[in-house]
């Protein structure tokens, strides 16, 4: 349970997950915090695993954003491989807390060279879970 906001404008927020799908509920809170007329519910997904987004832009020159979602602190291995399967690039080998993070690839392997333009494939791996994306680096 969460409040936001003072006076007119708060809200208490809670996640219900008895039935399997989690619901997130807002209910409007008078002003000496006693719960006020209007609730409402909002059904939303919360990610199970973790989730690879396709890089932005894409193709790109001469950097791309990566965005991903975790769970829960878990480690995550974030690694970028060449078109014949050798590691380009490794952009995160940390423990990663949970929501959404973006990370940028400057299209420089991990020596600080300039890759050649081509197909690269980006993995995220943490726990079981291990999701592949593809990307084109135009000059």
């Amino acid at each position: 349970l969460a409040v936001i906001g003072t006076g007119d404008t708060a809200r208490a927020i809670w996640v219900d997950q008895r039935n399997g799908t989690p619901d997130v509920f807002g209910q409007n809170l008078n002003d000496d915090g006693s719960l006020g007329p209007g609730l409402s519910s909002v059904s939303v997904t919360i990610p199970t695993s973790i989730q690879l987004n396709q890089n932005h832009p894409n193709p790109f020159n001469p950097s791309t954003n990566i965005v991903f979602s975790m769970t829960t602190r878990q480690h995550a291995l974030l690694e970028i491989f060449d078109s014949r399967g050798r590691i380009v690039r490794t952009l995160l080998n940390a423990d990663t807390g949970p929501g959404s993070q973006t990370l940028s690839w400057n299209g420089r392997d991990n020596n600080g060279n300039q890759v050649t333009s081509g197909t690269y494939f980006y993995r995220l791996e943490s726990g079981d879970s291990r999701q592949v994306r593809k990307m084109v680096l135009i000059k």
